[in-house]
């Protein structure tokens, strides 16, 4: 397999130190389509966030979760299937994960704590909506739930704490060789070498319907979202040889819909001698 050169990217902002109180990261994804039709979505995804230090001063720091959110082009999210999804995540809301200071994860510490709160947001989803998604939707967070490694499994796919705390390029299938990291701007810049090819399905194909209150609801959500949301796509992931210019990935989605992963804006800096690079990726719809 080809093997492109290592380059030194920004993956994340974090303070790898425990910290006072509670602090607010935000993350944004922004989709732009190449059909006029289609309009500019922009997710704002918000934790906030404590972080304290193990007592025998060990290397491992401890992360939770206080409160969580999310906008919608600037505004709360307002369909049903939206107050679904906010229900289930929800539950990660007081989830505590213990992680090395390197950023290893190791485990979330109170399990059953949250299970325990899963079952409270269950009754507040099922009291107020029932249809075939919300079925599929508690079915397939129970099951989560109730295995450690699925816990695993969705703690890193979460938004908020994907960007923060997990091997994102490792998880995707992303040969990730660390050789260093240096913070400059708030940001840990970390050198990364990519695969030239890289692959990652997850199949299961989710319906559009959803009744309230016994009426079937048809605009809820679109299928892309649904799957978005559910984190139930199939995925194929291509990395070009190119290291300047654009990094695309092409997403085939249940839906049929192509997308390509490109890179709008790029920063380079130089530390130590070495060429560092932050970039800044958009996804457009074909």
């Amino acid at each position: 397999m080809n093997r492109l050169n290592p380059v030194l990217i920004a993956i994340k902002e974090v303070i790898p130190k425990p910290w006072k109180g509670i602090i607010t990261y935000k993350v944004s994804v922004k989709e732009e389509y190449f059909v006029p039709r289609y309009a500019l979505n922009h997710i704002t995804f918000t934790i906030k966030m404590s972080c304290t230090a193990a007592d025998n001063q060990a290397p491992f720091l401890y992360y939770t979760i206080e409160k969580s959110d999310y906008l919608v082009n600037g505004l709360p999210p307002k369909t049903a299937f939206d107050y679904v999804i906010r229900k289930g995540e929800e539950v990660l809301d007081k989830l505590q994960i213990k992680q090395m200071i390197d950023g290893t994860y190791i485990e979330a510490v109170n399990l059953d704590e949250i299970r325990e709160v899963w079952k409270e947001k269950k009754k507040d989803i099922t009291l107020r909506y029932t249809g075939d998604v919300v079925d599929r939707f508690i079915a397939m967070r129970n099951a989560k739930l109730d295995n450690d490694e699925k816990v695993q499994e969705a703690i890193e796919r979460n938004p908020f704490i994907n960007c923060y705390f997990c091997n994102f390029y490792h998880f995707y299938g992303v040969d990730k060789e660390a050789t260093g990291t240096h913070m400059v701007g708030g940001l840990l810049w970390q050198k990364i070498t990519f695969n030239t090819v890289n692959h990652i399905r997850m199949q299961d194909k989710v319906p559009k319907s959803i009744t309230v209150n016994g009426k079937l609801v048809s605009d809820v959500i679109d299928l892309e979202r649904c799957n978005r949301s559910l984190k139930s796509r199939n995925i194929v992931v291509q990395s070009t040889n190119e290291l300047k210019g654009d990094l695309k990935a092409t997403y085939f989605l249940d839906s049929g819909h192509q997308y390509i992963q490109k890179v709008n804006s790029e920063q380079s800096l130089f530390i130590k001698g070495e060429e560092y690079h932050q970039r800044t990726i958009k996804i457009h719809r074909l």
